[in-house]
């Protein structure tokens, strides 16, 4: 009955808050009513998850990232052969501008949910954050921030993007160039290096080992996916902008990295769960990636410059995006002419000019429109769960409904 109830509110709420879009009078409503938490709109969520949330709300992310670094730092550029000190000289730039001070959303939520799975409800050393178990994990974090490094430093160069997080693609250093090819290299051998050190011999270490096989094989097919849509020196693939196969690039290029990997790491680390358990959270987490790159591709067009350090990047590069999608989807003959004679130009003007279009298109409320459903259907999938376990998803998933950069 009360799962029947959840799924009702859950479908009726998109209408509604599209009802109140469509109602300026309404506007304060709508302000009070998004402004909360995701899940304070279901009053049961506290009591169903609140001991769980409380939990991972105490937990210090960044400061037992910060507490690891150095000796992450120190392990990767350490060899015994004394003739490679100069590389590892190098090695250690390469890690401190391209690793050190990423944004951590993916070691985060490998920490959370380790914090979830790893330990039971009445299990009192979660809290221990010194303890070898809480060090694991620390490491798969790190693991997976160099993996993340590794994939943008190459992403930067085939995208011939300019600025990352502000500051100079690394590639775009004068003293870098493309030896940053092998300086991502560098990066991703980092991980394996790791994993010997602090996981040869533990029951994990071989799923470990396949998950990152894993992923980096299927995030080189969305790469590949990528620069089909966007061949260099042409015209983007605008007859392959569609909507399905812009989901397959990004559960390819950006969710099984982003979401899945995190979330298996911690699974296998802790230990004792089954293959359905699996199969189900990888469900779950195709839907937060979906989410998580629209809100990308949202924050590329209308986000604040000073906080994304990027603005319009997707537009001058021809990426395949949701609103590209969207707005070729529904386009009438004279405005997807003139959209095809902009988009992918690195030019000012051109790139004023696909905006323009979106803003004439109505494009921001349609994804309003996209996200409300998405956004209840994440919270349909998180409730059949029926499990503390769930707190995690809505953690992640809120954390997502905040993002300004």
């Amino acid at each position: 009955m009360t799962c029947n109830l959840t799924s009702r509110l859950h479908s009726i709420i998109p209408c509604f808050l599209r009802t109140l879009r469509q109602n300026q009078c309404l506007y304060p409503l709508k302000k009070s009513i998004l402004s909360r938490e995701f899940s304070s709109a279901f009053p049961n969520h506290e009591d169903k998850y609140g001991e769980l949330r409380n939990r991972l709300a105490a937990v210090p992310y960044l400061n037992l990232l910060d507490k690891e670094v150095d000796r992450v730092h120190d392990e990767l550029c350490y060899e015994k052969d004394k003739r490679l000190e100069d590389v590892l000289k190098w090695c250690s730039k390469v890690f401190n501008y391209n690793a050190r001070n990423g944004k951590k959303i993916r070691a985060v939520a490998l920490l959370k949910a380790y914090c979830t799975y790893g330990f039971s409800m009445d299990d009192a050393t979660w809290k221990q954050w010194d303890s070898d178990s809480w060090r694991s994990a620390v490491i798969l974090a790190w693991c997976i921030e160099l993996l993340q490094a590794y994939f943008i430093v190459l992403d930067d160069i085939m995208d011939q993007s300019i600025l990352r997080r502000g500051e100079p693609c690394w590639y775009k250093k004068p003293d870098v160039g493309l030896c940053a090819i092998n300086d991502a290299l560098l990066l991703q051998c980092g991980i394996y290096k790791l994993l010997q050190k602090h996981f040869a011999g533990s029951k994990c270490y071989m799923n470990v080992l396949h998950e990152f096989l894993q992923v980096t094989h299927e995030t080189v097919y969305g790469q590949s996916i990528d620069m089909m849509f966007n061949p260099i020196n042409l015209k983007p693939r605008f007859d392959m902008f569609t909507f399905e196969r812009y989901q397959t690039l990004v559960e390819y290029k950006t969710t099984n990295y982003t979401f899945r990997l995190p979330v298996h790491l911690a699974m296998h680390l802790a230990g004792g769960y089954s293959v359905k358990d699996f199969e189900f959270t990888k469900k779950l987490c195709l839907k937060l990636g979906l989410y998580f790159q629209s809100q990308d591709d949202r924050l590329d067009c209308f986000g604040k410059l000073e906080l994304t350090g990027k603005f319009g990047n997707d537009i001058r590069e021809g990426k395949c995006t949701w609103f590209s999608v969207k707005f070729l989807e529904e386009a009438l003959a004279p405005m997807k002419k003139q959209f095809l004679e902009n988009y992918g130009v690195d030019d000012k003007d051109a790139i004023a000019k696909i905006l323009e279009l979106y803003r004439k298109s109505n494009l921001l409320e349609k994804f309003e429109e996209f996200d409300e459903q998405l956004c209840a259907e994440i919270s349909t999938l998180i409730e059949s769960m029926d499990d503390i376990k769930g707190a995690l998803f809505y953690d992640l998933f809120a954390q997502l409904r905040r993002r300004e950069k």
